[in-house]
C-alpha cells in the first residue's frame, strides 16, 4: 500500500534513517493504521527564523555564500539537523 525502495545509500544529504519528527513532537500512532500523525509540533523561533532569513538574504544580494556556509546556518538554525557529506551526489546518478 504504501511503496518502499530500499537501497544502500552514499550520496550527500541522504540519511542513515530517514524520519520526518524529532523528540520535541508529539505523535499520534493510532490515527491510521499505516502511519503517524504529528500533532502540536514544535513552535518555531521566530528569532531564529528571522536570523536564518536575514542571513540567507544578505547572501544572495552579495551573490556570495559557500556550501559550509548553507550546512553551518542549518545546524545553528535547526538542531536536530545533521548533514552528511559524501562528496558523491544524486545529480550524479542521474
Amino acid at each position: 500500500m504504501w511503496p518502499c525502495y530500499f537501497f544502500d545509500s552514499d550520496t550527500t544529504g541522504e540519511k542513515e534513517f530517514e524520519e520526518f519528527y524529532d523528540s520535541a513532537d508529539d505523535l499520534v500512532w493510532d490515527r491510521f493504521r499505516e502511519i503517524g500523525v504529528i500533532r502540536n509540533s514544535m513552535p518555531g523561533n521566530d528569532e531564529q527564523l528571522d536570523r536564518f532569513l536575514s542571513t540567507v538574504t544578505a547572501w544572495r544580494k552579495a551573490k556570495n555564500w559557500t556550501k559550509a556556509d548553507l550546512v553551518n546556518l542549518f545546524n545553528e538554525t535547526l538542531g536536530s539537523f545533521s548533514h552528511k557529506e559524501t562528496f558523491k551526489y544524486l545529480d550524479d546518478r542521474m
